[in-house]
């Protein structure tokens, strides 16, 4: 249909008159369709001035109409049916007017001097080069892609084609086209590449590198490379190499390699707020390195751009201040969406979803767990999709939702163990005890989270082991397996003392409580208070329901009430059901009658109708709201048209009412 079409249009330009042939050819070749533009490119391609009338046959052959000084075709098709059905002489001509139509336009005029070029020219290239840095300092990505690879083909050094490609690819690999990225590697790998542009290949294919994750020669091999980039003065490249490299020591939990990398990073060194080296450190070293990036961070007053917020919030997070993540993370997703850079947007939005998990946010946590798994399987990114699922199967446990648990970490497993993802492993694992403990089935939730402490076991992870020790304490004197338990808190009790992050102190304190005689407890639980303050609800909570189990236990029933009546309420609050039952029970255990909480609407709402429903209580239209979401605006009015029954409003104006007096709007 749509070459029967572009025939049928062309097949009219024919009949019109030449000047007018002329204006629609130069009119197919530009991309602003003014009017004052098309007249000049016309009368430099016929060497006669052109007016508005010799428009006018195009204008009754239906194929244009102007407006407000535009020249617009009628049928989309129509400029592509008049672009092709000229000869390549007639396109060049009229590119090269352009060109010079646009001198003073140095992006639009390198577009055509592009176009206009019948073979490699050194100078278009230069020019297009610089064009492309342009849109780079911008925030335009996509276009700078695009130029790179222009640019690539105007020059005859076959060295300077290869290092345009690899430009290319860095451009489209920041905004996740792995497709895009793989073809310009292939083409770049053709060539005559230098041991800098082989550096810079390595690099690249890492991002979309299928494969092991747990691959201690790459991590090796990433190694050496940076090492020697830094020593012939790249040290930009190095340091993007050890990113890579320090990634694949978490997902893989190579302790041995960490240090290593963590090492070459120190000898490398990196320029004063350069955020990478704070990731590679956390990340190859979590617990070794993790006070250094929280001193970091207490230091200094952080970077302002997207990357950078990106790079500092996650290795906050992996050192253990959640809390302290959230609004970098949050920062930096906001800036990635209005420049969009899905690939890192995925990222963030996975790790967001952990960190809000483990401060008690879940109406920020559900709808980045969705949302990163969408935009991380656009992107193909499997790793931070399979993050995002298992943040999601977490929060279902926490509801107790035991059909959603069983089929989201059955999906991530599938994923995570083929490529030894021991970190998605061993968070797999946690899910799953942390839905048995929940209920109150400690044996259950001990069998599951004892993998995460076994060398060997494909969920083994260090740091995971660490981060879940008050859980695992709960489960194993609750099954009777009380010392496994106290061997293994004196095990993490030394990384404890080289980290001051919040989270693995949160973790020991309760643990240490779970382990306690009761005659031995008291100044243990006031501990655990302490270190659970308003910034962790949920395990401010826990601590107060053991707290009101112990009271009880003792005949202090009175006092057991106050701990119990508030466990009960935030459970109750952050839709925790099993949690919140378990404390019910406790209460009435206690001799207090405890009602039942009644559902509101707002549990009824799916991850992505809440995260819509927040942003209409920023303000946002519905349009606004479909850009920033990467949806269509058609979705969201459908989100609207099934939210306002849940939450008995009838109008978009009671909706932000009813938002605004429960939700706080996520960014």
């Amino acid at each position: 249909m749509s070459e029967r079409l572009e025939a049928a249009f062309a097949a009219r330009v024919t009949e019109l008159p030449a000047p007018a042939r002329t204006l629609l050819r130069v009119a197919a070749a530009a991309e602003d369709g003014t009017l004052g533009t098309i007249l000049e490119g016309a009368e430099i391609i016929d060497g006669a001035p052109r007016t508005v009338a010799d428009l006018v046959a195009a204008v009754r052959a239906r194929l244009i109409v102007i407006e407000d000084q535009q020249v617009r075709f009628l049928h989309p098709l129509m400029r592509s049916a008049i672009y092709q059905a000229a000869t390549v002489a007639e396109r060049q001509a009229a590119h090269a007017a352009l060109v010079e139509v646009y001198a003073e336009d140095p992006d639009r005029r390198v577009w055509h001097r592009l176009a206009a070029a019948t073979g490699p020219d050194p100078a278009v290239c230069a020019e297009a080069e610089k064009a492309a840095r342009r849109a780079l300092r911008r925030g335009a990505a996509a276009t700078a892609a695009v130029v790179f690879e222009r640019a690539a083909t105007a020059t005859p050094d076959p060295a300077r084609r290869g290092r345009l490609l690899l430009e290319a690819a860095a451009a489209a690999s920041d905004q996740g086209h792995g497709e895009t990225v793989m073809r310009l590697l292939a083409e770049a790998s053709l060539l005559d590449l230098g041991s800098h542009e082989h550096a810079l290949w390595m690099w690249l294919e890492e991002g979309f590198r299928s494969g092991r994750v747990g691959d201690a020669g790459r991590v090796s091999e990433l190694t050496r490379t940076a090492t020697r980039m830094a020593a012939l003065g790249d040290r930009d490249l190095a340091l993007n190499l050890l990113v890579s490299a320090a990634s694949r020591c978490y997902w893989g939990d190579l302790r041995a390699e960490g240090l290593a990398v963590v090492r070459a990073a120190d000898a490398i060194g990196a320029p004063a707020g350069d955020q990478r080296m704070l990731y590679v450190q956390v990340f190859a070293a979590p617990i070794e390195r993790g006070a250094v990036v929280l001193r970091e961070l207490d230091r200094s007053g952080g970077p302002d751009d997207a990357a950078g917020l990106y790079l500092r919030g996650m290795a906050v997070c992996l050192a253990g201040a959640f809390d302290k993540a959230l609004p970098l993370l949050a920062a930096s997703a906001e800036r990635l969406r209005g420049q969009g850079r899905l690939r890192l947007l995925a990222q963030v939005l996975s790790i967001q979803a952990w960190a809000a998990l483990e401060v008690g946010d879940f109406a920020v946590a559900m709808p980045a767990a969705q949302e990163s798994q969408r935009l991380a399987a656009e992107v193909r990114r499997p790793l931070w999709e399979t993050g995002g699922r298992i943040a999601e199967a977490t929060a279902a446990a926490l509801r107790g939702d035991q059909r959603a648990v069983e089929t989201l970490t059955a999906e991530a497993s599938r994923v995570a163990l083929p490529i030894g993802a021991a970190a998605l492993l061993s968070l797999v694992q946690y899910t799953r005890g942390a839905l048995e403990l929940a209920r109150g089935r400690c044996l259950d939730a001990y069998e599951q989270l004892l993998r995460i402490y076994q060398p060997g076991d494909a969920a083994s992870h260090h740091l995971t082991a660490c981060h879940v020790i008050g859980d695992f304490a709960e489960a194993a004197v609750g099954s009777g397996h009380r010392e496994q338990a106290v061997a293994l808190v004196r095990q993490v009790e030394p990384g404890a003392r080289l980290s001051p992050g919040a989270w693995l102190h949160i973790q020991l304190a309760y643990a240490r409580l779970q382990l306690a005689a009761d005659d031995e407890a008291e100044p243990l639980f006031e501990e655990a208070l302490r270190q659970t303050g308003a910034a962790w609800p949920l395990w401010r909570a826990r601590v107060e329901l053991a707290h009101g189990k112990w009271l009880r236990r003792r005949r202090r029933h009175l006092e057991s009430r106050a701990p119990l009546r508030s466990a009960r309420d935030t459970f109750d609050a952050l839709g925790a059901t099993p949690w919140a039952e378990q404390a019910h029970q406790e209460l009435r255990a206690a001799g207090e009658s405890s009602p039942r909480r009644r559902l509101d609407g707002f549990e009824e709402l799916t991850p992505q109708e809440l995260q819509v429903a927040q942003m209409v209580a920023q303000g946002l239209t519905n349009r606004a709201i479909a850009q920033r979401l990467y949806l269509s605006h058609r979705t969201i009015e459908s989100h609207l048209y099934r939210m306002f029954p849940k939450l008995g409003v009838r109008s978009r104006v009671e909706l932000v009412t009813v938002m605004q007096g429960r939700l706080d709007p996520v960014g």
